[in-house]
């Protein structure tokens, strides 16, 4: 199928030995916006690497991508269905339970071209930009949860975007891709905390193209580094839940969410906005971070911050309550 070794699996394990090749067999993945670019890359690399790969994209190309996977002996089926409908989701589920009687692997690759155009247009790129990458990612979901939920287990890549332009250039800003970026990330890191108690891992894939350096290898131009971090973000071996991977050129590593110490004040009620001002320094600080990974890790975090510094008196009579 025209991959590279990298993307195949070549290469050394932990130890400079060689790497055990990470298998899908008896999986189905379903991929979005699998007929072209970085999605069509992912979905051929899970079906050479024995996964059942229903590709969804526009009539064509899809077809295209599943033909190329059936001539290399995998196992592949095309779909057109828009996702951004919830109705053509669910039958999109439906077609890979139907047809394999399973689905194990999401992968959101489906992307709005929010082009550039006048200011008075920004409120409908962005419901389009909204549609297909929170949408589309929301409404395929729902669907396959209960399959996966059923099963006790399921992998979800969503795929979000960041592009490094060529030097110099300067490229008008895109707000709209932008906010829905930011929804699909905030769509991972809920999913992952509903989806570990049922076996489902959901996670985040942040490409970064190689453009800003001439003459950079066509394989990082198109995203194609983020192949091998989708591959194993898609694994069962993956321990990761609720994470962010950066993917550049031969880089992975992995984007944080983080929360600092900051600055408790030992008399909650006395706290002022003049107590941000002299407490700056250590408010803007990040000593003492962590990344939590569920709102319960955070919220005993910050209690235990609480807890360590304010030393009220026990017998503070209660605030008075005016009705």
């Amino acid at each position: 199928m025209g991959l590279t070794a990298e993307s195949a699996g070549a290469g050394d394990g932990p130890a400079g030995g060689p790497a055990t090749a990470l298998r899908f067999d008896g999986r189905v993945a379903v991929v979005t916006g699998g007929g072209s670019g970085l999605g069509r890359r992912i979905a051929l690399t899970l079906a050479q690497r024995g996964a059942t790969v229903v590709v969804n994209d526009s009539r064509d190309a899809a077809l295209q991508a599943a033909r190329e996977i059936t001539a290399a002996g995998g196992r592949g089926l095309a779909a057109s269905n828009d996702v951004t409908d919830a109705g053509q989701a669910a039958a999109l589920a439906e077609t890979a339970v139907r047809g394999f009687g399973r689905i194990d692997i999401v992968v959101n690759c489906a992307d709005a071209a929010a082009g550039a155009g006048n200011e008075n247009r920004a409120s409908a790129r962005l419901t389009a930009a909204w549609q297909v990458i929170v949408s589309g990612a929301f409404n395929l979901l729902k669907a396959a949860w209960p399959e996966m939920t059923a099963r006790g287990f399921g992998r979800v890549v969503n795929i979000g975007a960041r592009l490094d332009p060529p030097a110099g250039s300067q490229p008008a800003p895109e707000l709209p891709a932008e906010v829905a970026q930011a929804g699909l990330a905030g769509m991972t890191r809920a999913l992952a905390a509903a989806g570990a108690q049922h076996g489902i891992a959901v996670n985040g894939l942040l490409p970064v193209t190689a453009g800003a350096r001439p003459g950079a290898a066509s394989p990082w131009s198109d995203g194609g580094t983020a192949v091998p971090a989708a591959v194993w973000l898609a694994h069962e071996d993956c321990p990761a839940q609720g994470r962010f991977l950066l993917a550049g050129p031969r880089r992975i590593a992995e984007a944080y969410t983080s929360a600092a110490a900051g600055y408790q004040c030992p008399a909650p009620r006395e706290f002022s906005a003049e107590h941000v001002r002299a407490h700056w320094p250590t408010v803007n600080s990040p000593a003492g971070s962590i990344w939590p990974t569920s709102s319960a890790e955070y919220n005993a975090f910050r209690v235990a911050i609480y807890e360590a510094v304010v030393t009220e008196p026990a017998g503070l009579p209660a605030a008075k309550v005016t009705r």
